[in-house]
This record gives structure tokens, sequence and C-alpha cells, in this order.
């Protein structure tokens, strides 16, 4: 049982994925944008390590006049190069696989329906993005790059979303009906209190409406 359930938000019938197509399609982009990093940086491996030793065996060669040492110093390139390519290809494929663990509660899980609060952060263009509990304290925390969209369409930054994947790694939110979708990122810890007076009737009201709207939410009208 995810935490939504546990407050009584509604969740979809349906995988988010066979809701929401698009989440696939931006899951499968996460994994290939992965492992085209880790190629690079495996060829910036072994090309950085080929180079410094190469040049440093012309150098010596140079210094010395023992030109025999050029081939020595090219064979000792290849090999370190080709460790550190290997080492950086691991190091890869463990990045990737990381991703893949990441992304299948996306791919798995169901649409929750959470009630939010979102905020702008000083000089950053993410915002923080604060799944809210039926008392209207923070559940959880995400520091997000949001679409204009969904930051504009909350009114006063308040709302209801949807989220998928695992609260404790990140996953994927958007407004309702699936669209715009964004990556949440990690959790972060909860900012700081700063002292301020308590939350306005009105503020709590409408929070507590947020979660009574989670509860009695109907994703039967987004089904395909």
């Amino acid at each position: 049982m995810v935490l939504a359930e546990d407050y009584g938000y509604q969740l979809s019938p349906q995988p988010a994925q066979a809701m929401t197509p698009k989440i696939r399609e931006e899951v499968q982009k996460a994994i290939a944008d992965t492992a085209v990093k880790g190629a690079n940086s495996s060829k910036a491996a072994r090309g950085m390590v080929f180079t410094l030793v190469a040049v440093l065996s012309v150098s010596l060669a140079i210094t010395t006049q023992f030109f025999w040492l050029l081939l020595i110093g090219f064979l000792v390139a290849w090999v370190l190069s080709d460790s550190a390519g290997k080492s950086s290809a691991k190091t890869a494929k463990a990045a990737e696989e990381r991703v893949r663990e990441l992304t299948t509660p996306v791919l798995d899980g169901r649409w929750q329906a959470w009630p939010c609060r979102m905020e702008a952060v000083a000089n950053t263009p993410q915002r923080r993005v604060l799944l809210l509990d039926p008392s209207g304290e923070a559940a959880v925390t995400f520091l997000s790059d949001v679409p204009g969209e969904a930051w504009l369409g909350l009114t006063d930054g308040r709302g209801l979303v949807w989220f998928v994947g695992d609260l404790r790694f990140g996953g994927m939110m958007a407004l309702p009906g699936g669209d715009p979708l964004w990556w949440t990122g990690p959790p972060v810890p909860d900012p700081a209190p700063a002292p301020a007076p308590s939350p306005s009737g009105g503020r709590k009201a409408l929070e507590e409406e947020l979660a009574r709207q989670a509860v009695k939410f109907a994703f039967d009208a987004w089904l395909r």
C-alpha cells in the first residue's frame, strides 16, 4: 500500500502509463540519455588517458633520445586507456541500471491524486513542490523543474496533482489529465521553517478541501 492510500487519496484503476502513454516515452528517453552519457564518458576516459601517457612518452623519448621508449610508452598508453575505458563503462552501466530501477515504479505504478502546494525558490527557476497530507502538512517535498503551464495552472500555488513513482526516490508528476508531465527529481528535506504566524483559516480550509478532493477524486473521466 502506498502512502496516498493510507491517507485515503484515490489511485487510478489502470497503470499510469496506460492512461498517459507519454510516460513510457519519457522513461525510455531517460534510459537512452543515460546510456549515451555513459558511452561518451567511456570514450572520453580512454582518449584522455591515452593522450596523457602518449604525450609523456614522447616528451621522455625526446629528452633522453631513447626513441625506443615510444614503443613502450604507446603500449602502456593503450593498456591504461583500455582499463580506464572499461572502468568508466562499468560505472556507466551501473548508472543505467540505477535509472532502470528508479523508473520501474513509474512504469508499473498507478497515478495517485495528491493535494499540492508549489512555491517559488530564490535564485533558481526550480519550484518547491509539496505533496500534502490530510492536515495540510508536507508529506514529501521535491525541488523540480516544473513546466510553466503547471506552475501557472495552480491558483495561488495550490491544487491537485497526479504523482506516480516511489516517494522515497521520486517519479513523475502531472496536472489532472496527465499534461503537462514532468520529473520530480529526488525528495529534498523540508526547508527550515521561518518564524511566521499560523496559517490563516482560509488557507487551512483550502488545503483541507484539496485533501477531500483527493479522497473523492475520480480518474474515470481520463480512462482511455
